[in-house]
């Protein structure tokens, strides 16, 4: 996972990003830049983590931000290695529970946690535009 940042974007545009890796390259879905109208607000604060030996649950129904559609997690170790990655429309989900997840880009099985582990959870709210409207 990448963070694309640009310079100060003075107003509205759609943009595309692309990238290559092991020499394939990708295209992302058009994604309408709208920081100065609908900033993407930071929700560190708002997410909840209830530590449930290997399985956690991650919740952020406090995140008060509008027009997010889907929401986008990730977990990775201290190396980067990807543990999981999902999609959910829901603003809740249980690590490797599936019932509520709309796209799962990692391994069918559910991937072994270390309970004294380091980990490191990203979450992001997407909208319709694929604007990344809250990031945590």
């Amino acid at each position: 996972m990448g963070r694309f940042l640009s310079p100060p974007i003075l107003d509205e545009k759609w943009i595309i990003v692309t990238y290559e890796v092991d020499k394939k390259l990708h295209i992302s879905d058009p994604i309408f830049l709208d920081p100065l109208k609908r900033p993407t607000k930071d929700i560190n604060n708002k997410i909840q983590i209830t530590e449930t030996g290997t399985t956690p649950n991650f919740d952020w129904t406090t995140d008060e931000t509008e027009g997010n559609v889907i929401y986008f997690s990730l977990v990775t170790d201290s190396t980067n290695q990807l543990f999981s990655g999902t999609y959910t429309t829901d603003k809740m989900w249980t690590f490797y529970e599936l019932s509520n997840v709309t796209l799962n880009f990692t391994p069918t099985f559910k991937p072994t946690l270390n309970p004294n582990g380091n980990y490191r959870c990203v979450h992001m709210g997407v909208d319709a535009n694929n604007w990344v409207r809250s990031f945590g």
